[in-house]
């Protein structure tokens, strides 16, 4: 059994922004472990660390050898076969190792020998997986490998990873990191440390904890208003007895002298000795609660302006399919369809089916019809008054936030909100979406979809990029303002939540 000692580590990045300051930990090379925190709190980054792709202050001692996944592959290199390439990517490992791991994964011999670039996404992933578990005595970095995959090629690399040991995985998906690991390593606002379990034994004990230092919170709130009300009474008491010293009544106070200003001053000097006492303690009090407030992660309720349609189906679909006009295959069997206000459909299905090409279908149907490579067949009705929302799958906004926020017409100071609602930090506001993580750019999308009044809220795989914590958010503000929606998403959890109806392709 091996270690990864992690010991003294600061980093920031150039903007300043303190991401790990003074942190400790001691990682045993046999965990299987999930990582989880907000976006922008570091978890990417941590990963780049431990493989030395980033410059960092501290220590990092492992015996072990740290393999980050996925591999950078550049398009010359997109054009070998599969197990050439990842024998060139990972030299310590036999061809014949490769190729066991792959037929684990459901590569056979022939994909093995198909060029790398014409695989999909999916299958790429899974190529790269097989090379980085052929060798021995490595530790695997895997840094997202759930976003776009369908449910069942999840639940194939969920199965294998399961059989597996050795790796750390960074993955907002609640029932993959439920299914494949046996720790979870929390990065929170002010503390980063392991604990055992699996994501749900952790995020039941991370909902107790901050209820408890919420309720500790509230005593603290309680003892620091009575220690201000106590310091302020001491402040007048000393101010009232100090004013005493100069000047009297000989009539009124017959029995005062001028000796008397001594004993007042010693007085006052007492009450005010007794002032800084409480000051010091309301710090006290003060810096305690601040302590234990700091990991409480709070999700903001977030608002939603849908729109209700009165004049029937906000969506038909009916005998509908699409078509390649080159290859003339239909993607899907013919489908009807009716959306109507209040329906949350999802829509489900392998990757390549033809999910998305619906989506576009669908928000294109207003422009030139069956214009392209693929052909609309069947009814596609939008009545011509609706109003749709539309969030894309790739996180590829451009610009400043001031730029989308004037171009799509929005509140400024609504936007604004809603991103902080969102975890999206004010430093942010100022910096071009190119310079921003994924996780952060979808949030920008998002929020510009929640901030368009519409009768229908189309969104595709919204949930690519985005922490636990956003997901419950939106969940939560689904079920309140019961919007219309057509949504294409592989996490099973949102889908068990709000669904009323589901599509499958």
């Amino acid at each position: 059994m091996s270690t990864i000692e992690i010991s003294g580590l600061n980093f920031s990045y150039p903007d300043g922004k303190i991401i790990f300051k003074n942190c400790n930990l001691s990682l045993n090379s046999r965990w299987k472990l999930g990582v989880v925190g907000k976006n922008g709190t570091g978890k990417t980054t941590l990963l780049k660390i431990l493989c030395k792709k980033l410059n960092y202050e501290g220590n990092i001692n492992t015996n072990v050898d740290l393999k980050y996944f996925p591999y950078e592959i550049n398009e010359r290199e997109s054009q070998l076969n599969c197990i050439d390439l990842m024998c060139k990517k990972n030299p310590s490992a036999e061809k014949w190792q490769i190729a066991c791991e792959m037929e684990h994964l459901g590569i056979g011999n022939e994909d093995a020998c198909r060029e790398f670039g014409k695989l999909s996404s999916g299958e790429q992933m899974k190529v790269m997986l097989s090379a980085l578990f052929a060798s021995e005595n490595t530790f695997i970095l895997i840094d997202e490998p759930t976003n776009h995959l369908d449910r069942k090629t999840r639940e194939l690399v969920g199965n294998y990873l399961k059989s597996k040991q050795g790796f750390i995985v960074v993955s907002h998906d609640r029932n993959f990191l439920n299914d494949t690991v046996d720790h979870i390593l929390a990065i929170e606002k002010n503390s980063i440390y392991v604990q055992s379990g699996n994501f749900s034994s952790w995020y039941e004990n991370k909902k107790r904890s901050d209820n408890f230092t919420i309720r500790q919170n509230e005593k603290y709130n309680k003892e620091i208003k009575h220690l201000k009300n106590i310091a302020r009474k001491k402040e007048i008491w000393a101010e009232k007895n100090e004013n005493t010293k100069i000047g009297f009544d000989p009539i009124r106070e017959p029995d005062r002298c001028k000796d008397t200003r001594g004993f007042i001053g010693a007085k006052t000097k007492k009450l005010n000795s007794q002032k800084k006492n409480f000051e010091k303690r309301l710090q006290f009090q003060i810096d305690k609660k601040e302590s234990l407030i700091n990991n409480v992660e709070s999700l903001d309720d977030l608002k939603l302006y849908p729109l209700f349609y009165k004049h029937g189906s906000v969506l038909t679909l009916k005998n509908f399919t699409i078509k390649n006009a080159l290859s003339e295959k239909q993607l899907f069997n013919e489908i009807d369809l009716q959306v109507n206000s209040g329906d949350r459909v999802f829509i489900t299905g392998e990757n390549g089916c033809g999910k998305t090409t619906l989506i576009k279908s669908i928000i294109n149907s207003r422009k030139i019809s069956g214009a392209g490579i693929y052909i609309n067949q069947g009814l596609l009705k939008i009545p011509s008054d609706v109003i749709i929302s539309y969030v894309s799958q790739k996180a590829d906004i451009k610009g400043s936030i001031f730029k989308l926020q004037k171009d799509n017409n929005l509140n400024a100071s609504l936007m604004f909100a809603m991103l902080d609602k969102l975890g999206v930090s004010r430093e942010d506001f100022t910096k071009n979406a190119e310079e921003m993580s994924d996780g952060q750019r979808k949030k920008i999308m998002i929020a510009s979809s929640l901030l368009t009044p519409a009768h229908i809220y189309i969104w595709d795989e919204p949930y690519n990029y985005l922490d636990i914590y956003t997901r419950a958010q939106i969940e939560e503000m689904i079920l309140e303002y019961k919007p219309t929606m057509l949504i294409v998403e592989h996490d099973k959890e949102m889908e068990n939540k709000i669904a009323t109806k589901c599509l499958a392709l």
